[in-house]
């Protein structure tokens, strides 16, 4: 993670399994921020894409818990989009 941070690669964070009882999603995600912090991620790496999801149910929550339920196909659009190619 520290060498991509440094080399400006833009993370994609996707937060699984928050279907689950004993899920955490917010605070998993403050604790990403803070280590992203810890690595001194460069300022334009803490906006991120994020996304809760379950896998198994087949679901993923773009931005924010509170979001609408969409289908997985979304993370890969994010990916194509956000990511360049070799």
């Amino acid at each position: 993670m520290q060498k991509a941070l440094q080399s400006r690669l833009k993370p994609i964070v996707i937060i699984n399994k928050v279907d689950r009882p004993s899920a955490r999603p917010v605070e998993v995600e403050h604790e990403i921020f803070n280590l992203f912090c810890d690595l001194d991620a460069p300022t334009d790496s803490l906006e991120y894409p994020l996304f809760f999801c379950s896998g198994k149910e087949g679901w993923v929550r773009k931005g924010s818990m509170d979001a609408e339920k969409q289908g997985l196909e979304n993370v890969l659009e994010t990916i194509v989009d956000a990511i360049p190619s070799p």
